[in-house]
């Protein structure tokens, strides 16, 4: 149950747990158990992208590479965060 989960990772989250911050992302990008929002799973992503989790860097310039819904497209900021975390822009 997704809307479980989601509430779940929203403590652990909330607690600091910085792969809950990743997974709360995929399930906003995805719309899992709610409605799918790009810029509240750039939230999630950005949120443990400043705790260097590489993973979350790599989504966040994934939704700010092609932006969407309640995101506006930010390709500088993409390929900024591509360098910061070391992998290629063109692979996302």
């Amino acid at each position: 149950d997704y809307v479980e989960a989601r509430h779940f990772f929203e403590q652990a989250a909330n607690n600091g747990n910085i792969p809950a911050k990743r997974m709360l992302g995929y399930i906003y990008m995805n719309g899992l158990g709610t409605a799918e929002d790009r810029g509240k799973a750039a939230e999630w992503f950005e949120k443990a992208a400043l705790r260097k989790d590489k993973e979350s860097g790599k989504m966040l310039a994934v939704c700010l590479k092609y932006g969407g819904n309640y995101l506006t497209k930010d390709e500088a900021k993409a390929r900024k965060l591509a360098d910061e975390f070391g992998f290629g822009y063109d692979t996302i």
